[in-house]
This record gives C-alpha cells, structure tokens and sequence, in this order.
C-alpha cells in the first residue's frame, strides 16, 4: 500500500477574523443562487470557530466542523444554523 503523502506540513492556525472571513468567502463561492440566504449567520459561525482549539484553527478542521453541522442540521430537519443549535450540536457530540 503506498501513500500520497511523503512529507508533513503544518498550516499556519488562523485568528477568529481570519476564520470568519474564509467560511463567508467559502459559503458566497458556493452558493448556487448568490442571493439567497445561507443556513449560517455570522454569529453561527463564530460560534463554530470558538468550539475549534486555537491550535485546529485551520481550513480542514473548519470545512469538516461545517460538514459535520451541515449533516446533523440535515438529519434533524432543522433549517437555520443558530448558536443554540451548534451549542447542542457540540454538547451531544461530546
């Protein structure tokens, strides 16, 4: 079995600005009607970022925190992200 991975590099952790503004540029490049609304505000997505660690801040932990939420929220029919929902998200998960 051979790896695609022959060496081990380390992002740069983003601060909660720089956080927010990658899932909003992320979440306007993948809209497909760019004036519609999105499941996340921004005070869901701060929420989000403050339950990575500072250390995990990086792009990959982001994306799969939001797959994550994306997928309970499609589970449980529930149809706008807000902070409580990602608070119970988080306190089940754990």
């Amino acid at each position: 079995l051979w790896s695609r991975m022959n060496d081990v590099i380390r992002f740069k952790e983003l601060t909660l600005n720089e956080g927010l503004i990658y899932c909003k540029d992320l979440n306007d490049y993948y809209k497909i009607d760019k004036k519609g609304s999105s499941p996340f505000t921004d005070d869901s997505i701060l929420s989000i970022l403050q339950n990575i660690s500072e250390s995990n801040l990086i792009p990959r932990e982001i994306n799969k925190n939001i797959y994550n939420l994306l997928e309970f929220a499609i589970n449980n029919n529930i149809g706008s992200i807000t902070p409580e929902i990602i608070h119970n998200y988080y306190i089940q998960k754990k």
